[in-house]
């Protein structure tokens, strides 16, 4: 608290040393006896601090209403003294001094008010208890030093009464105000002004009762003690912020008890003034103090003990409330959790669509309770290309669109029927419908149309392409796993055909499955060295019949199942990581082979390779070639890696650095099957290839149909036209080699010249062709 005295009155120490100034001035008047100039100074250092503590109220936004009360007593005293200097000889004196019981009422005012303020917080039978007895024992004791032995009432009594009341209430209710406040001390300016309005009370009590006893007293330093109530009253003011004190009051068992000391000590200072006042002891004193004591402490232990109860059953109606409040807000929490946990466990957290669990679950409810006449239909579906969009526009867009996708597809969902989520852009639609009213094709394509619009996904505006697999089932025997595997077997089959972006799942597919396991676990217990081997095929200069490169086949005769076609098995094989395995082997035994050739018969062949897209996902693939050819002290330009045109617009961007890192060593990259699906001119440029083979499907038909013969026409002149060589591919008949040498087709692979051969053929037809 000594610290707040000295930061607030070092903040304001101009108005301080001012007022310090004006009232050495009035000290030394008084001990002068320079009346006129006592009261001078008075009334001006009354206006200065009401204008101070004016200027800090305007400052304040809000403000309690005791503060304006204040500023109103002091400024009112300033103005009476100004109307007593002004009028003391021409007026009324008996009028004059009526004035100054206006700014004692406002002083009252301001202890009411405050009071007030206490009243409505705290215990209120005990602070008017205090004030009763206080002023009581206030009254009795002024009157029995007033009138001892000489009670009479006359105009003097009634005019100084009155004031001798307004003190008795002010003294008795600043100190009810002071007993009841638990933390006064951290109030400084509440302090500070019941310090002034009590020094006040006392002091016009002792000067009421001098004049009741025919003692006159002179004013000059009644003025000393009404400035140092008014100053006091300004360092309040000046003490009071927006956020005033909020105050506590004496509540528990150990402050009432202190409190209560405290009291009864007020309380027997009064008779003691008295004793003091009169020179003598009575025994009237004594038992009115005795049994003033013993009264006020009956009542006071009552009062307590009512409080002690009120509290208790307060604070047992409060625990309560807080218990049923914490009752409820667990419970609402619990609840929370519940929902949060449950919508955890069945729903995705990013699309809010079923989770896998919860959507197996629900899909077996819907496969077991359906009815006779119904039927469980089961869509796969997965968009084309998302990673795509991930690469291109980053995960949060991918995110957006997958949960704007299945908002879409949610849209258009019948009854009994509801979309998962399986990871990724898996997503899958179970519906239950009666048997005559299914439309598997009426659906697929709503879903297709639903997809197909564009997404306006921030700025970005996002087309997506989808395959759909479906299946279903009329009894309710099937397992759950068996339909999923079902329309993801359809899927793969929409997936596999560009021209049906959907297929329904049929037994001759269940087959076909059933046949494709079987060579997935053929190749996954297959010994490559034994069961695999290459075929090699040349690939001739049309202009010079010239050998310009070969292109290896694998082969696979199965210990198991005998001769099993590269259609059969490759892409089979592209569904797991084993297709790694199969392309290292290849690419061993070929380098290997091309070797042998290029140092027997001193020529500088290549061998062409072809490359699985999934091949080049990994990204060890060119270190992996590196290390081969190391192995085989093989120069990288006997290398070439045959990629499919799909690669050349859906990962263009990927595998570029990979592509031109292998270039860069001199390996040679082909495009295969060119002329059919897409690719883009810009995704040419970006591998920078270094030969593009026409697709059979041109050649089978060129010599015959205009159309083929365009494009493959189309293809060689914007070969040529990037500086990039043409190779015919699978050429049967000498038409069909017409025609390609009359389109200006620059090399030649087909039957016409060789057929595809094994290691020892190819040997003895390069040995012949070179002889």
């Amino acid at each position: 608290m000594a610290k707040f005295f000295t930061t607030t009155i070092w903040a304001n120490k101009q108005i301080v040393l001012f007022l310090s100034i004006m009232a050495l001035i009035q000290l030394v008047s008084v001990y002068f006896r320079l009346d006129q100039l006592t009261n001078l100074t008075s009334i001006f250092l009354n206006l200065s601090m009401a204008f101070f503590m004016y200027q800090r109220i305007l400052k304040l936004r809000k403000v309690s209403l005791y503060w304006f009360l204040a500023f109103a007593y002091v400024f009112l005293w300033a103005i009476c003294d100004a109307f007593w200097f002004v009028f003391i000889s021409k007026a009324n004196t008996k009028l004059l001094e009526a004035l100054y019981s206006l700014p004692v009422i406002l002083m009252l005012a301001t202890t009411i008010s405050l009071y007030y303020k206490c009243i409505i917080n705290t215990r209120s039978k005990q602070m008017i208890l205090d004030i009763a007895f206080t002023g009581i024992m206030t009254i009795i004791f002024i009157g029995y030093i007033t009138f001892n032995d000489k009670f009479f009432i006359n105009e003097e009594f009634l005019k100084e009464g009155l004031f001798l009341l307004a003190d008795i209430l002010l003294i008795s209710i600043s100190a009810s105000i002071c007993a009841s406040i638990a933390n006064l001390k951290e109030s400084p300016q509440t302090m500070l002004l019941l310090a002034g309005l009590i020094i006040y009370a006392i002091h016009d009590i002792f000067f009421t009762i001098s004049i009741l006893n025919g003692i006159r007293l002179t004013y000059s330093y009644s003025e000393i003690i009404f400035e140092l109530t008014f100053f006091l009253t300004m360092l309040a003011v000046l003490f009071v912020d927006e956020n005033d004190t909020k105050f506590k009051f004496v509540i528990s068992k150990k402050q009432i008890l202190a409190n209560f000391i405290e009291k009864i000590i007020f309380l027997l200072i009064i008779p003691t003034i008295a004793v003091v006042y009169i020179q003598s002891t009575s025994i009237d004193i004594i038992a009115i103090s005795l049994f003033a004591m013993f009264s006020y402490g009956t009542i006071s232990h009552r009062i307590s003990n009512e409080i002690f109860k009120e509290n208790a059953e307060k604070k047992d109606r409060e625990l309560k409330i807080r218990l049923e409040k914490s009752k409820i807000s667990k419970k609402n929490s619990l609840n929370e959790a519940n929902k949060a946990l449950t919508e955890l466990s069945r729903f995705d957290k990013l699309t809010k669509a079923l989770n896998r669990k919860y959507f197996l679950d629900q899909l077996f409810e819907l496969i077991t309770t359906k009815s006779l006449n119904e039927c469980v239909s089961l869509y796969t579906i997965d968009i084309n290309h998302f990673k795509i969009i991930n690469d291109t526009y980053g995960h949060v867009i991918g995110d957006k669109a997958l949960i704007k996708t299945i908002e879409n597809l949610k849209a258009i969902l019948p009854k009994d029927a509801f979309i998962g989520r399986f990871g990724g852009d898996d997503m899958l639609i179970a519906v239950r419908e009666n048997i005559k009213q299914v439309d598997h094709n009426e659906f697929a394509q709503k879903i297709l149309r639903r997809v197909s619009a564009p997404l306006q996904i921030d700025d970005k505006r996002i087309f997506l392409t989808i395959n759909i697999g479906i299946s279903f089932t009329q009894t309710s025997q099937i397992k759950v796993s068996d339909l999923i595997s079902q329309s993801s077997m359809a899927l793969q089959v929409a997936k596999d055909n560009i021209s049906i972006p959907y297929f329904r799942y049929n037994d001759e597919l269940g087959r076909i499955n059933e046949q494709r396991h079987y060579i997935k676990i053929l190749i996954d217990r297959a010994d490559f060295d034994k069961e695999f081997s290459l075929n090699f095929q040349p690939i001739f200069e049309l202009k010079t019949n010239k050998i310009v490169s070969v292109e290896a086949f694998i082969r696979w005769n199965s210990t198991q199942k005998g001769e099993i076609t590269p259609n059969e098995f490759i892409p089979i094989a592209e569904q797991s990581p084993i297709i790694n395995h199969i392309g290292r082997w290849v690419l061993n035994e070929a380098i290997s082979q091309i070797k042998s050739i290029n140092e027997r018969y001193k020529t500088e062949l290549s061998i062409s390779v072809n490359v699985s897209p999934k091949e080049l996902e990994n990204p060890n693939f060119a270190q992996n070639i590196f290390k081969i050819l190391e192995l085989h002290n093989a120069k990288a330009s006997w290398l070439i890696l045959e990629i499919k045109q799909s690669l050349s617009q859906s990962q263009a961007n990927s595998i570029k650095p990979m592509l031109l890192e292998l270039k860069n060593k001199g390996v040679n990259i082909f495009l295969d099957n060119f002329g059919t699906g897409f690719a883009s001119l810009d995704s040419l440029n970006k591998i920078r290839l270094d030969k593009i083979k026409i697709a059979k499907k041109l050649i089978d038909n060129i010599q015959n149909e205009k159309v083929d013969r365009s494009v493959a026409m189309a293809v060689i002149a914007l070969a040529k036209g990037m500086g990039i060589k043409v190779i015919a591919q699978c050429v049967e008949s000498k038409e069909q080699l017409q025609v390609l040498e009359n389109l200006g087709c620059d090399e030649l692979q087909g039957n016409i010249w060789c057929k595809p051969l094994n290691a020892k053929k190819f040997d003895e037809f390069l040995s012949n062709y070179l002889a």
